[in-house]
């Protein structure tokens, strides 16, 4: 049976007037997202034959203008505020009361992402006292980075009921509240040293974006979507050439210019701006494109196990090091950017497609679990996801391993706490029957 013959049969039955290009980029950008991880993350054996690690983008000013490109989080934020606000749309139609919207969008995203924290705290437990508490640490950090943006996102589904009654009351008026919001935080930050406000603008700017997604339905037409994009690039470029931020819209290691990712800065807004603009003036043709079935088939079959290759993209690499360090060292011999290392990436990310392969067909089933009902208050639900994003979010900064390679066991203990609070973990009180 072909992979495609279910895939197939569902795109039949999608109604036309589908937003199917919206499917599309949640897809290909959390793909991209893995593909950018697998190539930039550097991992060698020096002349000394040790092992160092790196960044590509460190390396090289060249690459960090194709993050231009690969930092596609902003397409994941809009394509995700369009999905929740036609959601919220149809719960209301449906006389679904919200605790159960909220529930259901939560689970969606907390189901998946336990088990990493789960097997990497026993991992961390069963193989502390073997390695290095160092490299556990940066091993475990490294597993467990791709969830950063879980954390942020689900802010932004427990905010979007009071986002999208903000889109519904003053349309792309409260975009350009947040845009502006964000400015003034930037210029706090920048301009007046004001300590810690930047941290602010991990929600502002992608709730910011977040909030243009809502009022997808009502984006640019193709040629004002294509000026947009320009806008966006002139001002990317005057923010990276003339102002204080980085070229690259990610993370770099010893980058002497701020860095626009974390936390988020105005550039990234600007980057939002371009990728958008280029959204709107693609959209016709993709769309287009994707009314034929097998393209269309092809999205709905990736989207099946996106979100579990992105969870486990980065597991399957701290194998791939570990193994290669302690049994195949050849693999990590080329220079970093050098000629020999260019060419051997392809075997690089075969082996790592070939490492995570089983990795998503053993947790896939956790992306497609359905969600359970829950009774809660909506507060008591809000307050679960956020002390799960509080846990997603330590265990990226702190990492779930201390300095003597010990579980920091307050991480997975307060993801199970907010899990539960979630509805994701059903605690049964025991049965008395029979007392």
């Amino acid at each position: 049976m072909s992979i495609l013959a279910r895939p197939r049969e569902i795109a039949r039955q999608t109604p036309d007037d589908r937003l199917r290009s919206i499917d599309m980029v949640r897809s290909v950008s959390m793909l991209v997202v893995v593909f950018g991880h697998w190539l930039m993350a550097l991992v060698w054996i020096n002349t000394l034959g040790e092992a160092q690690f790196g960044d590509a983008l460190a390396e090289s000013r060249v690459l960090q203008y194709v993050t231009w490109i690969l930092q596609v989080m902003p397409l994941f934020f809009l394509a995700g505020g369009f999905s929740n606000g036609r959601s919220i749309v149809a719960a209301r139609k449906a006389g679904t009361p919200r605790r159960e919207w909220l529930a259901s969008r939560a689970q969606r995203l907390i189901t998946p992402t336990l088990p990493v924290i789960a097997v990497w705290s026993l991992g961390v437990f069963a193989l502390g006292r073997f390695i290095d508490p160092g490299l556990l640490r940066v091993g475990t950090i490294a597993a467990t980075i791709p969830m950063w943006f879980l954390a942020v996102y689900l802010m932004a589904v427990v905010a979007a009921p009071f986002t999208y009654a903000a889109w519904e009351r003053w349309g792309f008026a409260s975009v350009a509240v947040g845009a502006g919001l964000a400015i003034l935080i930037d210029v706090l930050r920048v301009g007046f040293d004001v300590p810690y406000v930047g941290y602010l603008n991990f929600l502002v700017v992608w709730l910011t974006i977040h909030q243009l997604g809502h009022g997808w339905d009502r984006r640019p037409k193709p040629r004002t979507g294509w000026l947009l994009a320009g806008l966006g690039l002139i001002l990317l470029v005057g923010l990276t050439q003339f102002g204080p931020y980085s070229v690259a819209m990610v993370g770099v290691d010893g980058a002497k210019e701020m860095s626009n990712n974390s936390p988020p800065t105005i550039a990234l807004l600007a980057l939002a701006l371009f990728q958008a603009g280029w959204l709107a003036g693609m959209t016709p043709t993709l769309e287009k494109w994707l009314k034929r079935e097998t393209p269309w088939a092809v999205v709905i079959l990736s989207s099946g196990f996106t979100m579990s290759v992105y969870l486990w993209h980065m597991t399957a690499m701290v194998l791939l090091v570990l193994v290669s360090l302690s049994f195949a060292q050849g693999l990590l011999q080329a220079v970093p950017l050098s000629a020999d290392w260019w060419a051997t990436r392809p075997i690089w990310i075969a082996i790592l497609i070939i490492i995570t392969l089983p990795l998503v067909l053993i947790f896939q089933r956790f992306e497609h679990r359905s969600a359970r009902r829950v009774s809660r208050h909506p507060v008591a639900l809000g307050f679960g996801v956020a002390i799960f994003a509080m846990a997603l979010a330590a265990t990226v900064t702190l990492g779930l391993s201390n300095a003597a390679g010990e579980t920091r066991l307050w991480i997975p203990l307060s993801a199970f706490v907010g899990a539960t609070l979630a509805g994701v973990v059903e605690i049964k009180p025991k049965s008395t029957h029979g007392i």
